[in-house]
């Protein structure tokens, strides 16, 4: 299984749940479990370390241990997708530290919409399906992401004259 990108909630699987309230949803819904990959995504993206399923130590240690509702949503919106594969994530409120660890990941959906995310240069291994094609080369997806992204600006730029006129 790959991780499935769409650029678009319309490009989205018909009978697919979209979430856009990460925070609320990692809240309710998302449990923490130590796993090697939440640990990297914890100590990467908020320099925190699991405690228990709702506890982890963030930057400030004197503050000691805190509710995961702490993390930052990005933290929240990469376990999401990690731990839900089922569903859709919204990435709009991420940034690049969190979009990097999209190589990561083998499984899941999320939406990314007009996102910056810098070139890593060749070589940087993922697994992800995008537009039907299968990508285990990060540098290729982004380079074919930006190409669309291009595509559907010029395209709405287009548009533009029709009302100015």
């Amino acid at each position: 299984m790959s991780l499935n990108i769409y650029s678009s909630i319309l490009d989205v699987p018909e009978g697919m749940k979209v979430i856009r309230s990460n925070n609320s949803f990692f809240n309710s819904f998302t449990k923490l479990n130590n796993s090697d990959f939440e640990k990297t995504v914890l100590r990467d993206i908020d320099d925190a370390t699991f405690v228990s399923p709702d506890l982890v130590i963030g930057r400030f240690i004197k503050a000691g241990a805190v509710y995961k509702s702490t993390l930052s949503t990005g933290v929240k919106t990469i376990l999401n997708i990690e731990k839900h594969p089922d569903l859709c994530f919204d990435m709009l409120e991420c940034g690049k530290n969190v979009l990097y660890k999209l190589c990561d990941l083998s499984s899941g959906n999320a939406i990314l919409k007009n996102t910056l995310i810098a070139y890593p240069g060749k070589g940087v291994p993922c697994d992800i399906k995008y537009r039907g094609k299968l990508y285990k080369d990060f540098g290729a997806f982004i380079s074919d992401f930006y190409n669309d992204i291009d595509e559907k600006v010029s395209d709405e730029y287009a548009l533009l004259p029709k009302f100015f006129n």
